[in-house]
Protein backbone atom coordinates (compact mmCIF):
# COMPACT_ATOMS: atom_id res chain seq x y z
CA UNK A 1 0.00 0.00 0.00
CA UNK A 2 1.19 3.43 -0.92
CA UNK A 3 1.55 6.41 1.50
CA UNK A 4 -1.12 7.79 -0.41
CA UNK A 5 -3.71 5.43 0.27
CA UNK A 6 -3.10 4.80 4.14
CA UNK A 7 -3.62 8.22 4.47
CA UNK A 8 -6.86 7.82 2.58
CA UNK A 9 -7.69 5.26 4.69
CA UNK A 10 -6.69 7.03 8.02
CA UNK A 11 -9.04 10.08 6.55
CA UNK A 12 -11.91 7.48 6.16
CA UNK A 13 -11.46 6.25 9.20
CA UNK A 14 -11.90 9.95 10.78
CA UNK A 15 -14.78 10.77 8.78
CA UNK A 16 -16.18 7.82 10.29
CA UNK A 17 -15.07 9.16 13.90
CA UNK A 18 -16.91 12.34 13.48
CA UNK A 19 -19.92 10.95 12.22
CA UNK A 20 -20.15 9.06 15.73
CA UNK A 21 -20.54 12.87 17.27
CA UNK A 22 -23.29 13.10 14.68
CA UNK A 23 -24.89 10.45 15.32
CA UNK A 24 -28.92 10.84 16.15
CA UNK A 25 -28.88 9.59 19.67
CA UNK A 26 -31.94 7.50 20.90
CA UNK A 27 -32.61 7.02 24.58
CA UNK A 28 -33.24 3.20 25.15
CA UNK A 29 -36.86 2.28 25.14
CA UNK A 30 -38.42 1.42 28.05
CA UNK A 31 -41.01 -0.82 26.38
CA UNK A 32 -38.27 -2.73 24.55
CA UNK A 33 -38.72 -6.35 25.27
CA UNK A 34 -35.58 -7.63 25.42
CA UNK A 35 -36.58 -11.03 26.10
CA UNK A 36 -36.93 -12.00 22.49
CA UNK A 37 -32.90 -11.10 22.13
CA UNK A 38 -32.13 -12.92 25.06
CA UNK A 39 -33.46 -16.22 24.35
CA UNK A 40 -32.47 -15.69 21.09
CA UNK A 41 -28.97 -15.11 21.95
CA UNK A 42 -28.74 -18.37 24.72
CA UNK A 43 -30.62 -20.74 22.97
CA UNK A 44 -29.08 -20.26 18.96
CA UNK A 45 -26.03 -18.34 19.72
CA UNK A 46 -24.13 -19.18 23.29
CA UNK A 47 -25.42 -22.36 24.36
CA UNK A 48 -24.81 -24.24 20.66
CA UNK A 49 -21.32 -22.58 20.58
CA UNK A 50 -20.54 -24.11 23.95
CA UNK A 51 -22.22 -27.85 23.09
CA UNK A 52 -20.04 -27.39 19.49
CA UNK A 53 -16.88 -26.59 21.50
CA UNK A 54 -17.33 -29.52 23.87
CA UNK A 55 -17.64 -31.80 21.05
CA UNK A 56 -14.79 -30.49 19.42
CA UNK A 57 -12.95 -30.65 22.59
CA UNK A 58 -14.07 -34.60 23.26
CA UNK A 59 -12.55 -35.32 19.76
CA UNK A 60 -9.32 -33.41 20.63
CA UNK A 61 -9.44 -36.05 23.63
CA UNK A 62 -10.21 -38.90 21.26
CA UNK A 63 -7.07 -38.01 18.86
CA UNK A 64 -4.71 -37.18 21.17
CA UNK A 65 -5.25 -40.61 22.76
CA UNK A 66 -4.84 -42.42 19.48
CA UNK A 67 -1.96 -40.07 18.90
CA UNK A 68 -0.07 -41.53 22.53
CA UNK A 69 -1.03 -44.98 22.17
CA UNK A 70 0.42 -44.53 18.86
CA UNK A 71 2.51 -42.01 17.56
CA UNK A 72 2.92 -41.89 14.15
CA UNK A 73 2.84 -39.54 11.39
CA UNK A 74 -0.67 -40.26 10.22
CA UNK A 75 -1.59 -39.87 13.79
CA UNK A 76 0.57 -36.82 14.44
CA UNK A 77 -1.29 -35.27 11.35
CA UNK A 78 -4.99 -36.75 12.67
CA UNK A 79 -4.38 -34.72 16.12
CA UNK A 80 -2.91 -31.82 14.00
CA UNK A 81 -5.82 -31.24 12.10
CA UNK A 82 -8.79 -32.13 15.33
CA UNK A 83 -6.06 -29.18 17.08
CA UNK A 84 -7.21 -26.66 14.91
CA UNK A 85 -10.75 -27.50 14.68
CA UNK A 86 -10.94 -27.65 18.13
CA UNK A 87 -9.31 -24.05 18.16
CA UNK A 88 -12.14 -22.62 15.97
CA UNK A 89 -14.65 -23.94 17.87
CA UNK A 90 -13.01 -22.16 21.12
CA UNK A 91 -13.10 -19.04 18.99
CA UNK A 92 -16.65 -19.44 18.98
CA UNK A 93 -17.28 -19.03 22.87
CA UNK A 94 -14.31 -17.35 23.93
CA UNK A 95 -16.29 -14.17 23.41
CA UNK A 96 -19.24 -15.15 25.91
CA UNK A 97 -16.68 -14.81 29.22
CA UNK A 98 -18.96 -14.16 31.26
CA UNK A 99 -21.10 -15.68 34.21
CA UNK A 100 -20.14 -19.43 34.52
CA UNK A 101 -17.19 -18.76 31.97
CA UNK A 102 -15.92 -16.50 34.37
CA UNK A 103 -16.70 -17.50 37.49
CA UNK A 104 -14.73 -20.52 36.35
CA UNK A 105 -11.73 -18.55 34.65
CA UNK A 106 -12.34 -20.66 31.46
CA UNK A 107 -10.16 -18.45 29.16
CA UNK A 108 -6.83 -18.92 31.60
CA UNK A 109 -7.38 -22.76 31.33
CA UNK A 110 -7.85 -23.09 27.39
CA UNK A 111 -5.95 -19.85 26.00
CA UNK A 112 -3.15 -18.20 27.26
CA UNK A 113 -0.58 -17.18 25.09
CA UNK A 114 2.64 -16.75 23.99
CA UNK A 115 3.20 -20.03 26.07
CA UNK A 116 6.73 -20.32 28.07
CA UNK A 117 7.94 -23.26 25.85
CA UNK A 118 10.99 -23.77 28.71
CA UNK A 119 8.77 -24.43 31.33
CA UNK A 120 6.79 -26.88 29.27
CA UNK A 121 9.60 -28.60 28.48
CA UNK A 122 10.74 -28.96 31.83
CA UNK A 123 7.47 -30.01 33.09
CA UNK A 124 7.85 -33.03 30.62
CA UNK A 125 11.07 -34.53 32.22
CA UNK A 126 9.22 -35.30 35.88
CA UNK A 127 7.56 -38.47 36.46
CA UNK A 128 4.59 -39.80 34.27
CA UNK A 129 2.92 -40.76 36.86
CA UNK A 130 2.59 -36.71 38.90
CA UNK A 131 0.25 -36.13 35.72
CA UNK A 132 -3.52 -35.87 36.74
CA UNK A 133 -6.25 -33.67 36.54
CA UNK A 134 -5.42 -32.06 39.87
CA UNK A 135 -1.60 -31.39 38.71
CA UNK A 136 -2.96 -29.77 35.55
CA UNK A 137 -5.29 -27.43 37.44
CA UNK A 138 -2.20 -26.00 39.13
CA UNK A 139 -0.25 -25.76 36.69
CA UNK A 140 0.34 -21.91 35.29
CA UNK A 141 -1.19 -20.64 32.47
CA UNK A 142 1.40 -20.31 29.88
CA UNK A 143 2.10 -23.99 30.77
CA UNK A 144 -1.58 -25.79 29.55
CA UNK A 145 -4.58 -24.90 27.30
CA UNK A 146 -4.47 -25.07 23.79
CA UNK A 147 -1.11 -23.24 23.06
CA UNK A 148 0.21 -25.44 25.03
CA UNK A 149 -0.32 -28.85 22.83
CA UNK A 150 0.18 -26.42 19.76
CA UNK A 151 3.82 -26.20 21.28
CA UNK A 152 3.65 -29.79 21.69
CA UNK A 153 2.23 -31.13 18.60
CA UNK A 154 3.36 -28.46 15.85
CA UNK A 155 7.01 -27.52 17.41
CA UNK A 156 9.58 -27.70 15.59
CA UNK A 157 8.42 -30.38 12.67
CA UNK A 158 6.63 -33.20 11.95
CA UNK A 159 10.04 -35.64 12.45
CA UNK A 160 11.17 -34.14 15.72
CA UNK A 161 7.92 -34.41 17.46
CA UNK A 162 7.65 -38.12 16.36
CA UNK A 163 10.61 -38.65 17.82
CA UNK A 164 9.80 -36.79 21.52
CA UNK A 165 6.84 -38.69 22.06
CA UNK A 166 8.59 -42.05 20.49
CA UNK A 167 12.73 -42.46 21.16
CA UNK A 168 13.92 -39.73 22.79
CA UNK A 169 14.15 -39.22 26.45
CA UNK A 170 10.97 -38.58 28.96
CA UNK A 171 8.79 -39.63 25.78
CA UNK A 172 6.11 -41.25 28.13
CA UNK A 173 6.26 -37.91 30.31
CA UNK A 174 5.36 -35.99 27.40
CA UNK A 175 2.52 -38.30 26.24
CA UNK A 176 0.93 -38.37 29.69
CA UNK A 177 1.25 -34.37 29.92
CA UNK A 178 -0.14 -34.01 26.57
CA UNK A 179 -3.07 -36.63 27.48
CA UNK A 180 -4.21 -34.68 30.37
CA UNK A 181 -3.51 -31.71 28.92
CA UNK A 182 -6.59 -32.61 25.99
CA UNK A 183 -8.88 -34.19 29.03
CA UNK A 184 -8.48 -30.88 31.15
CA UNK A 185 -9.38 -28.75 28.14
CA UNK A 186 -12.93 -31.02 27.70
CA UNK A 187 -13.48 -30.75 31.37
CA UNK A 188 -13.38 -27.10 31.68
CA UNK A 189 -15.39 -26.08 28.73
CA UNK A 190 -17.85 -28.77 29.53
CA UNK A 191 -18.45 -27.87 32.97
CA UNK A 192 -19.24 -23.76 31.64
CA UNK A 193 -21.83 -25.95 29.59
CA UNK A 194 -23.29 -27.36 31.81
CA UNK A 195 -23.56 -24.54 33.96
CA UNK A 196 -25.32 -22.48 31.18
CA UNK A 197 -28.05 -25.35 30.20
CA UNK A 198 -29.11 -26.24 33.77
CA UNK A 199 -28.70 -22.80 35.75
CA UNK A 200 -27.45 -20.02 33.97
CA UNK A 201 -29.85 -19.52 30.63
CA UNK A 202 -32.58 -18.83 33.20
CA UNK A 203 -31.00 -16.06 34.98
CA UNK A 204 -29.11 -14.72 31.99
CA UNK A 205 -32.64 -14.35 29.92
CA UNK A 206 -34.33 -12.65 32.80
CA UNK A 207 -31.86 -10.37 33.51
CA UNK A 208 -33.40 -8.20 31.06
CA UNK A 209 -32.02 -4.18 32.15
CA UNK A 210 -29.25 -2.72 30.28
CA UNK A 211 -27.65 -1.29 33.58
CA UNK A 212 -24.31 -2.76 34.95
CA UNK A 213 -24.61 -6.59 35.82
CA UNK A 214 -27.54 -7.17 33.33
CA UNK A 215 -27.22 -9.66 30.54
CA UNK A 216 -27.27 -7.00 27.32
CA UNK A 217 -24.82 -5.15 29.32
CA UNK A 218 -22.59 -8.46 29.22
CA UNK A 219 -23.17 -9.06 26.08
CA UNK A 220 -22.29 -6.04 24.82
CA UNK A 221 -19.16 -5.47 26.71
CA UNK A 222 -17.73 -8.57 25.73
CA UNK A 223 -18.49 -8.11 21.78
CA UNK A 224 -16.29 -5.12 22.49
CA UNK A 225 -13.92 -6.84 24.61
CA UNK A 226 -13.74 -9.51 21.75
CA UNK A 227 -13.01 -7.26 19.08
CA UNK A 228 -10.65 -5.44 21.19
CA UNK A 229 -8.61 -8.15 22.07
CA UNK A 230 -8.42 -9.05 18.32
CA UNK A 231 -7.25 -5.77 17.35
CA UNK A 232 -5.04 -5.54 20.11
CA UNK A 233 -3.17 -8.92 20.80
CA UNK A 234 -3.41 -10.21 16.96
CA UNK A 235 -2.82 -7.23 15.13
CA UNK A 236 -1.86 -4.04 16.71
CA UNK A 237 0.51 -5.51 18.89
CA UNK A 238 2.65 -7.47 16.87
CA UNK A 239 2.64 -5.33 13.72
CA UNK A 240 3.88 -2.02 15.98
CA UNK A 241 0.44 -0.17 15.96
CA UNK A 242 -0.12 -0.13 19.27
CA UNK A 243 1.47 1.94 20.92
CA UNK A 244 1.86 3.60 17.93
CA UNK A 245 5.26 3.79 16.66
CA UNK A 246 6.40 0.10 18.40
CA UNK A 247 8.43 -2.44 16.61
CA UNK A 248 7.23 -5.13 14.49
CA UNK A 249 6.88 -8.22 17.13
CA UNK A 250 6.44 -11.51 15.17
CA UNK A 251 6.94 -12.97 18.33
CA UNK A 252 4.03 -12.16 19.78
CA UNK A 253 1.27 -13.25 17.28
CA UNK A 254 -1.17 -16.56 17.77
CA UNK A 255 -0.55 -19.86 17.05
CA UNK A 256 2.71 -19.46 15.75
CA UNK A 257 3.50 -23.25 15.74
CA UNK A 258 0.55 -23.98 13.54
CA UNK A 259 0.56 -21.30 11.03
CA UNK A 260 -3.15 -20.73 12.14
CA UNK A 261 -3.25 -16.99 13.00
CA UNK A 262 -5.42 -15.91 9.66
CA UNK A 263 -7.56 -18.81 10.09
CA UNK A 264 -8.76 -17.41 13.79
CA UNK A 265 -8.81 -14.19 13.49
CA UNK A 266 -11.18 -14.84 10.23
CA UNK A 267 -13.15 -16.66 12.79
CA UNK A 268 -12.86 -14.05 15.34
CA UNK A 269 -14.99 -11.84 13.01
CA UNK A 270 -17.30 -14.36 11.97
CA UNK A 271 -18.38 -14.32 15.50
CA UNK A 272 -18.56 -11.11 16.09
CA UNK A 273 -20.90 -11.07 13.45
CA UNK A 274 -23.07 -13.90 14.11
CA UNK A 275 -23.22 -12.04 17.84
CA UNK A 276 -24.38 -8.46 16.28
CA UNK A 277 -26.95 -9.97 14.08
CA UNK A 278 -27.97 -12.34 16.63
CA UNK A 279 -27.67 -15.46 13.50
CA UNK A 280 -31.11 -15.74 12.11
CA UNK A 281 -32.82 -14.34 15.15
CA UNK A 282 -33.14 -11.70 17.20
CA UNK A 283 -29.40 -9.39 17.72
CA UNK A 284 -28.21 -6.15 18.42
CA UNK A 285 -28.63 -5.24 14.81
CA UNK A 286 -32.46 -5.98 15.52
CA UNK A 287 -32.36 -3.72 18.67
CA UNK A 288 -30.69 -1.01 16.69
CA UNK A 289 -33.89 -0.72 14.07
CA UNK A 290 -36.35 -1.02 16.80
CA UNK A 291 -34.86 2.18 18.25
CA UNK A 292 -34.06 3.89 14.94
CA UNK A 293 -30.56 4.50 15.41
CA UNK A 294 -29.60 6.41 12.22
CA UNK A 295 -26.86 9.19 10.96
CA UNK A 296 -25.98 10.91 7.92
CA UNK A 297 -25.15 7.57 5.93
CA UNK A 298 -28.02 6.17 7.31
CA UNK A 299 -29.01 3.02 9.76
CA UNK A 300 -26.24 2.46 12.66
CA UNK A 301 -27.13 -1.71 11.92
CA UNK A 302 -26.13 -1.57 8.22
CA UNK A 303 -22.56 0.81 8.73
CA UNK A 304 -21.76 -2.08 11.44
CA UNK A 305 -22.53 -4.73 9.14
CA UNK A 306 -20.94 -3.31 6.04
CA UNK A 307 -18.16 -2.29 8.33
CA UNK A 308 -17.42 -6.07 9.74
CA UNK A 309 -17.42 -7.03 5.66
CA UNK A 310 -14.71 -4.14 4.95
CA UNK A 311 -12.73 -5.55 7.86
CA UNK A 312 -13.45 -9.18 6.99
CA UNK A 313 -12.01 -8.73 3.53
CA UNK A 314 -9.13 -6.86 4.61
CA UNK A 315 -7.97 -9.57 6.95
CA UNK A 316 -8.65 -12.02 4.12
CA UNK A 317 -5.83 -10.17 2.17
CA UNK A 318 -2.91 -11.32 4.92
CA UNK A 319 -1.29 -14.63 4.00
CA UNK A 320 0.71 -17.23 6.63
CA UNK A 321 3.21 -17.30 7.81
CA UNK A 322 1.45 -14.56 9.45
CA UNK A 323 4.97 -13.84 11.19
CA UNK A 324 6.58 -13.64 7.67
CA UNK A 325 3.79 -11.37 6.36
CA UNK A 326 3.65 -8.87 9.43
CA UNK A 327 7.43 -7.96 7.43
CA UNK A 328 7.14 -8.55 4.07
CA UNK A 329 3.30 -7.01 4.18
CA UNK A 330 2.64 -4.60 6.31
CA UNK A 331 0.64 -2.37 4.77
CA UNK A 332 -1.92 -4.80 4.20
CA UNK A 333 -1.47 -5.78 8.11
CA UNK A 334 -2.00 -2.12 8.60
CA UNK A 335 -4.90 -1.64 6.70
CA UNK A 336 -6.90 -4.68 8.63
CA UNK A 337 -6.18 -2.73 11.23
CA UNK A 338 -7.38 0.43 10.66
CA UNK A 339 -10.38 -1.43 9.45
CA UNK A 340 -11.04 -2.85 12.63
CA UNK A 341 -10.63 -0.37 14.34
CA UNK A 342 -13.36 1.70 12.61
CA UNK A 343 -15.24 -1.02 13.50
CA UNK A 344 -14.42 -0.50 17.15
CA UNK A 345 -15.68 3.02 17.00
CA UNK A 346 -18.92 2.33 15.69
CA UNK A 347 -19.51 -0.42 18.40
CA UNK A 348 -18.14 1.35 21.19
CA UNK A 349 -18.99 5.00 20.90
CA UNK A 350 -22.30 4.86 18.39
CA UNK A 351 -23.74 1.65 19.32
CA UNK A 352 -23.37 2.01 23.15
CA UNK A 353 -24.47 4.94 23.60
CA UNK A 354 -27.87 4.55 21.48
CA UNK A 355 -28.40 1.45 23.34
CA UNK A 356 -27.58 3.23 26.57
CA UNK A 357 -24.74 1.03 27.95
CA UNK A 358 -21.80 1.80 29.84
CA UNK A 359 -18.80 0.20 29.09
CA UNK A 360 -17.55 -1.89 32.23
CA UNK A 361 -14.26 -1.98 31.35
CA UNK A 362 -10.90 -0.66 31.23
CA UNK A 363 -8.90 -0.37 28.45
CA UNK A 364 -6.02 1.15 27.27
CA UNK A 365 -6.54 1.79 23.88
CA UNK A 366 -5.59 5.58 24.02
CA UNK A 367 -8.54 6.48 21.87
Amino acid sequence: MTCASFRNLIISFLTISLCVLSCKEKQPDPDYDRSDFLTNMADTIIVPAFENAVKKADSLVYYTSAFTENPTASNLTNLQIQWKITSLAWAGIQIYDFGPAMEQDLKSSVDVWPVSSSQIENLTTVTAASFNQSYINGVESNKKGLPAIEYLIFYPQTDSVLAAFSTKTHAETRKAYLKELSINIYNKINSVKDTWKNEYRTAFINNKGVELGTSTNYLTNHLIMYLEHLLNAKLGIPSGNKPVGSTIKPSLIENPYSKFSIAVMLENINVIEKTFKGGSGSGFDNYLDNLKVTNDKGPLSQQINDQIVRFRNAVKTLNEPYAETLVSNKADVDKAWVEGKILLRLLKLDMTSALGISISYTDNDGD
